[in-house]
């Protein structure tokens, strides 16, 4: 149980507190880096902890509400604590409920967050929060409500088009420069090279998300190596930004094999350096 403030006044005296009023600790939006500190009784409970206790609220059981919170990424959790905090010191500010706003409420923040120069993607990231951690406002919730609906769309009609003439990059550019120095020969490229080059190598050829190649381990039983094979798995315990049922029927499985192993000609012993088995 999280203290609350009428439980626990500020500058009570209590040298020893129960375990069932410790507060958890927090890392609150502008405190320094080097340490934590504990959630005074100003703080508003995380964004996670507010959508458990409105479930709960609403007669859902506590073990239920838990296991609706966990199908988050601890990503995503991490990124909703946040913008949830940001949305609660700005309430605090003009004396609002945060768990309980009202869409001009809402609205007004979300109209904040644009006068800042806030991203168009980072205030949809902001709704979607909000909608998880907010009462609904006749009974949809906030990202669902008309208004707020439709200040997405005018505020993504805004947004300065911008056309991108020539590429950032061209990769057969990069292919190039990883057949020469100093990622080529092998042997003479030092860790810090030849990891680069086989990381790219393997996001090239598998066209994973960055999310899946973080989740590949390399000790077995996630890496079987073959003669002029590998394949690599993902962690077991890996959750997807967007856990679809197609998801969920694919392999995770990454099989990669060599690239002509015994070449003939400059174009073989060409791609042969781009191998990623070979790296």
């Amino acid at each position: 149980m999280v203290a609350q403030w009428s439980l626990v006044p500020p500058g009570s005296p209590s040298p020893v507190r129960p375990a069932s009023v410790v507060t958890q600790a927090r890392w609150f939006p502008d405190q320094n880096r080097q340490g934590r500190s504990l959630r005074s009784p100003h703080t508003p409970p995380g964004c996670l902890e507010t959508l458990q206790r409105s479930l709960c609220r609403g007669g859902v059981l506590a073990q239920v509400a838990v296991t609706i919170c966990a199908t988050h990424r601890s990503s995503t959790r991490h990124l909703y604590h946040a913008t949830w905090q940001s949305f609660c010191c700005w309430c605090h500010g003009r004396g609002k409920d945060p768990p309980h706003p009202s869409v001009r409420t809402v609205l007004a923040y979300l109209q904040h967050l644009k006068g800042r120069g806030v991203k168009h993607n980072t205030i949809l990231t902001h709704i979607s929060a909000l909608s998880n951690c907010t009462d609904w406002i006749k009974g949809v919730p906030v990202g669902k409500h008309l208004l707020v609906a439709h200040w997405v769309i005018s505020n993504r009609s805004l947004k300065t088009p911008t056309h991108t003439l020539v590429p950032k990059w061209d990769i057969s550019v990069v292919l190039v420069a990883l057949t020469e120095h100093p990622y080529e020969p092998l042997r003479h490229a030092t860790l810090k090279d030849l990891t680069l080059k086989t990381i790219f190598l393997i996001a090239a050829a598998s066209t994973r998300r960055v999310s899946e190649l973080h989740a590949l381990c390399k000790v077995p039983p996630f890496l079987i190596q073959r003669p002029g094979s590998f394949t690599l798995t993902t962690n077991p315990a890996f959750l997807p930004k967007t856990a679809t049922e197609q998801w969920r029927r694919c392999s995770l499985d990454i099989e990669l094999s060599a690239f002509h192993p015994n070449p003939k000609n400059d174009l073989e012993r060409g791609l042969r350096l781009l191998c990623p088995v070979r790296a």
